[in-house]
């Protein structure tokens, strides 16, 4: 037989808050109410917020997905007034930055969930339960749920309980940049992996390795187990190329992480980098601050 590369994919499900009233529940009751009734041509902030978390987001390979269920909430408002440009909105958004309706992605249909003596037919939940950690020979799988704010019922935790035939489930759910942020970094597949480069050594040193202009080149100044903590964590800007930075607080400096050109194995060699120096104009510094505290106002 032949060999068969293995796949691995990192999926996140997008939910939404969607308008109750008397004469419409959501069937997904896990999902608090929604009172928001939208100005002709305005977008539900929920959607809106949604919009700069997919924008930040641009930068990773994370495979998107909506619930058209879900959806079909979120615009229920929208229908009632007349505002086919709201829906013409949102779902322009969602094509833009492929979000893609899970219910017609994938074919199986997944069980039902009991959620506080309710049951609910084939739901989000049941099947993103399915979905997080599938590993075997040939595929990998991990997937979270990201519901902003309160947007999910959770008694104030991070995660959700329901049962699946009896059996408990818990699914973490995210619900901020940050926590997406942070989900992502450890448990990204495939994750990025640092490679050591000559040119910009390790620990401070590089024995003096200079550019063909004769320009000190920059210097790693931490070790390896340091530089592939950050990797993990570093976020970019795609619309200028496929490299990665982060903030090093231990050094006071921005950690540039260039990317070795579609490695198979995801790698990035990297460097430290400073205000002025080649490269820095290309950190967005007021997009690590969404993620991170104490960014010094000299960094930019």
């Amino acid at each position: 037989m032949p060999n068969r590369s293995k796949e691995y994919i990192t999926e996140v499900y997008f939910l939404f808050s969607e308008y109750q009233d008397g004469s419409r529940v959501s069937p997904l009751c896990y999902l608090k109410a929604s009172e928001e009734l939208p100005d002709e041509g305005t977008c539900p902030s929920c959607f809106s917020n949604m919009l700069r978390v997919w924008k930040f987001f641009t930068y990773d390979t994370f495979r998107k997905y909506y619930d058209s269920r879900n959806v079909k909430g979120l615009l229920y408002p929208s229908e009632i007034l007349e505002y086919p440009c709201i829906k013409d909105t949102v779902f322009a958004g969602l094509n833009r930055y492929g979000v893609l309706d899970w219910r017609k992605e994938f074919a199986e249909v997944p069980a039902d969930i009991e959620w506080r003596g309710d049951s609910i037919r084939q739901d989000i939940c049941a099947h993103v339960n399915k979905r997080a950690v599938i590993s075997n020979a040939d595929f990998q799988v991990h997937a979270t749920i990201m519901a902003l704010d309160d947007t999910v019922v959770t008694d104030g935790n991070s995660s959700i309980s329901f049962s699946i035939s009896k059996q408990p489930c818990v699914l973490y759910i995210n619900k901020s940049i940050r926590d997406l942020h942070a989900w992502l970094s450890d448990n990204r597949i495939p994750q990025r992996r640092y490679k050591y480069s000559k040119k910009h050594g390790e620990n401070g040193n590089n024995n003096g390795w200079c550019l063909p202009d004769g320009t000190p080149a920059a210097v790693l100044e931490c070790g390896a187990e340091h530089a592939q903590e950050l990797l993990c964590k570093a976020i970019g800007d795609t619309s200028i190329d496929n490299n990665l930075w982060y903030y090093d607080e231990e050094f006071q400096e921005i950690l540039y992480c260039e990317y070795q050109n579609k490695s198979p194995q995801n790698e990035y060699h990297c460097y430290h980098i400073s205000p002025g120096e080649k490269g820095y104009k290309k950190v967005n510094v007021e997009l690590l601050r969404l993620i991170l505290d104490g960014i010094p106002d000299s960094m930019g």
